[in-house]
């Protein structure tokens, strides 16, 4: 090739070639972001320079993506985007597994855990806020392989979750009409999915949004629900007309089946987190995410200590680890084994275990267009 038709260039420590053909609108900066980082050099690549630690160019990248999400969209994924089945349904099996001491603790070392791991995953993607998230920072800090293999794994399990979670969406139907079969519920629920993703990244935002502003209004209305039953201001008709207290860490007890159950209760935990990563995948679609990240990936705190640790200790105060209704083998999708819903007809609440249910739905099919969200944008990074 002619001499004449290339330009090297060294900008921050990245190296690539710009042709004249076809960029002559198209900035240096530009170029370089487009071209994901695989022509750095050694120092930049594995961070041992300054240049590493500069902020990245947005650029036009080989697949840029439109920016239609606003601070408020990336706030309440972070709070409350991941919050589905395994929190609401989920949570019930582990209790039974574990007892309610080991449902505190095993969420909360999780919690410690995602807090981390979403903290370093929004730093990256303030600096670098480019389409394919972790996938395209696995390739560029680690490896192309292991990027390849993270991000088939990541979708893999999107795929599955995805049916799972239609599979809820059925189960949660049936408990108010059992005459219809599960599978044409989970078809209709499929296609509901796939309509709302026509709409694209501001189709899921908008849902999630609202979705979201649900789940935080019926959790934080559960948990002032719960402080009144165990203090005994539950409806006569309810087990919870008389002080509740800790009654239940004594009988029968805070721990069941010892260490192996302590270990169970670790697999719906780190189920019940899994999509708290999307903020920053979600990031590639912002308008402004140096702005809109920082405030939204801080939520994590607190959807970990109010939600999922507070929320739980009060539902281990109320519901019983031996409860019959917890040991079923389908106690992870039955959703008449939810602590949530439990609570609602162990205390006499009328019409609050048919809402909770309803809330159970909308989480559901959240967390259904998460699954949608995060493989396909991870498909087409990989692409």
């Amino acid at each position: 090739m002619d001499s004449t038709t290339q330009e090297q260039q060294t900008i921050d420590g990245f190296q690539t070639e710009k042709p004249d053909m076809g960029l002559k609108n198209t900035s240096t900066q530009e170029v370089v972001a487009s071209e994901l980082f695989h022509e750095e050099n050694f120092f930049t690549r594995y961070g041992l320079n300054l240049a590493s630690f500069k902020k990245g160019h947005y650029g036009k990248g080989s697949l840029e993506l439109k920016r239609p999400m606003q601070a408020r969209h990336l706030n309440m994924i972070a709070i409350g985007g991941a919050i589905g089945a395994g929190f609401f349904v989920g949570s019930g099996r582990a209790l039974s597994s574990g007892g309610p001491a080991s449902l505190i603790i095993c969420f909360c070392l999780t919690g410690i855990l995602i807090f981390n791991v979403v903290f370093a995953l929004g730093e990256l993607a303030v600096m670098y806020p480019i389409s394919g998230g972790f996938y395209t920072y696995s390739t560029r800090f680690i490896d192309p392989s292991w990027g390849f293999a993270m991000g088939w794994n990541y979708i893999f399990s999107w795929a599955i979750i995805l049916l799972l979670e239609l599979t809820v969406c059925g189960m949660v139907i049936r408990y108010w009409d059992n005459s219809i079969s599960i599978g044409l519920w989970i078809i209709i629920f499929m296609v509901a999915l796939l309509f709302l993703n026509l709409f694209g990244g501001i189709g899921y935002a908008e849902e999630e949004f609202w979705a979201s502003l649900l789940k935080i209004i019926t959790i934080s209305t559960f948990m002032v629900i719960s402080v009144v039953l165990i203090c005994g201001g539950g409806p006569s008709s309810g087990r919870y007309d008389d002080y509740w207290g800790t009654r239940l860490w004594q009988d029968p007890g805070p721990f069941r089946y010892g260490f192996r159950g302590f270990c169970s209760v670790f697999v719906t935990a780190a189920f019940s987190f899994n999509g708290s990563e999307l903020v920053g995948l979600a990031a590639a679609e912002s308008k402004n995410p140096t702005k809109a990240l920082p405030s939204a990936i801080k939520q994590v705190f607190w959807r970990i200590t109010l939600f999922y640790v507070l929320g739980l200790s009060l539902i281990g105060l109320l519901i019983r680890s031996d409860d019959l209704r917890l040991i079923s083998e389908s106690a992870y999708a039955d959703v008449s084994a939810s602590l949530f819903v439990l609570v609602g007809l162990y205390a006499g609440l009328r019409g609050y275990d048919h809402f909770i249910n309803a809330v159970i739905l909308i989480s559901v099919l959240s967390v259904g267009m998460s699954c949608v969200f995060g493989g396909s944008r991870t498909l087409t990074a990989l692409a």
